[in-house]
């Protein structure tokens, strides 16, 4: 169970970046129709569901494996999010104060993740539990529902209009609500069965209560239901003028209801978001063609970069890390991880290409030309015109100097040392 959990935690930790992208692009995208918002959300909700398996080069998630398995041979406790600035320091200090069979027992982590496990379940249970009451108290609000046509039903506790139901879906309107408003609202709930959004929503509760651990997976769900009854709107007066828009933007301020509680069902039409989806309306526009082509290659970039894993690099524990140190900075640690890729001054990239443990050397490759050398001799190769190179070769304990440029000032010096996080 505790395995079970970091599973979990570690495809929460995945979806994370989706979920961040989404925000990031709605914020900056605004006049993008709300249908390719609920595809974005839709891609998110795949990355928590499915275990994807599928890696690309253009994978822009740093790593799918943060949390190692309880079982994992690597003493002690430590992260490995893919973000070299966020695991050193925390590895560095676990190292210090969490290695296992010095100041801690020697299941501590089996200990932690079976206790974590146990209240995760427990979250589930209670998220469920609520959802399922309340979905029976509104189910019993009902019971006395009239027929009014079709699967339109009429009843006197009904304070705003919704859908209740999966399977056979019924929209519930109150009993006296004049025959305008009632078109309007009974479009509104027709387009939310189009889209399927009286499945979409439960299944995100659903979600929800599993990741419940997770704010950002919180988020995510609120902003869904907003952009699904958004998307509604903008469905249902695609080809409204302003008039009509001006009634329907009526109806919606008659229909609207004071809900706070995160809700799995129903759907009602002025549960969510009432002031911002009447401006919406009033100042909608139809997309001009250049937006829905931002929209579907937004939509197919997410897809590609977030549904994908990142490339495996051959990964070594063998109790040795290569330090790097930058100007006068105190430098960072990087595991000797085949295919580890760091940044230096400006666009220079680095890249670990080889890792030979018996021979006890490492090998990096640059995006640029450097010269390698060292702060005494580095005038004397550079007036003797020693060539510059992409590769560099580090023998364990050797320590290298490689510099970026002319001016003696942009270096970078690597040499590989005994890790104290990973070591016993």
């Amino acid at each position: 169970m505790g395995n079970f959990f970091i599973d979990l935690l570690n495809i929460s930790i995945t979806a994370s970046y989706i979920i961040i992208a989404v925000v990031f692009l709605r914020l900056i995208f605004r006049k993008i129709p709300k249908k390719f918002i609920c595809l974005l959300w839709g891609i998110a909700g795949l990355r928590l569901v499915f275990p994807f398996s599928i890696e690309s080069a253009f994978s822009l998630i740093p790593s799918t494996e943060t949390f190692e398995p309880v079982s994992g041979n690597t003493p002690g406790l430590r992260v490995n999010s893919g973000i070299p600035v966020i695991d050193m320091p925390v590895n560095d200090y676990l190292g210090d104060r969490y290695a296992e069979g010095i100041t801690v027992p020697a299941n501590l982590k089996d200990t932690i993740a079976s206790a974590a496990a146990v209240i995760w379940l427990v979250g589930v249970a209670a998220i469920l539990f609520y959802g399922l009451i309340s979905y029976i108290k509104v189910k019993k609000s009902v019971s006395t529902a009239v027929l009014l046509k079709d699967n339109i039903w009429q009843s006197e506790s009904v304070v705003s209009p919704f859908i209740l139901g999966i399977f056979k879906p019924k929209i519930y309107i109150p009993f006296n609500m004049d025959e305008e408003t009632r078109n309007y609202v009974i479009a509104h709930e027709n387009a939310h069965l189009k889209r399927r959004d009286h499945c979409i929503k439960p299944l995100g509760f659903v979600v929800l209560a599993v990741y419940w651990f997770n704010p950002l997976v919180w988020a995510a769900y609120v902003l869904l239901c907003r952009d699904i009854e958004a998307a509604c709107d903008e469905k249902v007066i695609a080809k409204m003028d302003n008039g009509t828009r001006k009634e329907y933007a009526s109806a919606l301020l008659e229909c609207a209801v004071n809900r706070r509680r995160i809700a799995a069902c129903p759907l009602a039409f002025g549960e969510v978001s009432v002031k911002n989806r009447i401006k919406n309306v009033m100042n909608y526009k139809k997309p001009v063609f250049w937006v829905i082509i931002l929209a579907v290659i937004a939509c197919i970039v997410a897809s590609v970069c977030f549904l994908t894993n990142p490339e495996k690099h051959e990964f070594y524990d063998c109790g040795y890390a290569l330090r790097v140190i930058s100007g006068e900075t105190e430098g960072m640690s990087f595991f000797l991880n085949v295919g580890q890729k760091g940044k230096l001054y400006g666009s220079e990239t680095y890249k670990i290409t080889m890792v030979d443990l018996q021979g006890g050397c490492v090998e990096l490759k640059f995006s640029e030309k450097v010269l390698v050398s060292t702060d005494k001799s580095f005038y004397d190769d550079l007036l003797s015109g020693k060539e510059k190179t992409k590769n560099l070769k580090l023998d364990f304990g050797e320590k290298k100097t490689v510099f970026l440029s002319n001016d003696n000032e942009d270096k970078v010096t690597f040499w590989v040392e005994k890790n104290k996080a990973l070591t016993m």
